[in-house]
């Protein structure tokens, strides 16, 4: 099934949106706490880029998960990620369905 996900961030201890090596990024950080919870890796794709100390007050992501969500999902992420990042919203939507 594929999720989008509503979210916001203070970039402000980030390197950007986007994985790069030797920094922490927001879609690192989401993509190992979304893991650690599902216990499966996870892969995100948000619906742009960026820059080092950036905020975003609404952002979209979605990834894709073949099993059901945990149970509190959303609720248990928020405690795992940084005060920093906090999801709003998650929900199902078609397979072809993309954040950008």
């Amino acid at each position: 099934m594929r999720y989008f996900a509503e979210l916001a961030y203070n970039g402000t201890n980030y390197s950007g949106w986007q994985r790069q090596p030797n920094n922490m990024t927001v879609q690192q950080q989401i993509e190992e706490s979304m893991s650690v919870i599902t216990r499966m890796p996870i892969e995100i794709m948000g619906c742009g880029r960026t820059d080092t100390g950036v905020h975003a007050s609404q952002y979209f992501i979605h990834f894709d998960f073949e099993e059901e969500l945990p149970k509190n999902f959303m609720l248990r992420l928020n405690r795992v990620l940084p005060k920093d990042i906090a999801f709003r919203r998650i929900f199902e939507v078609a397979a072809d369905a993309h954040t950008r």
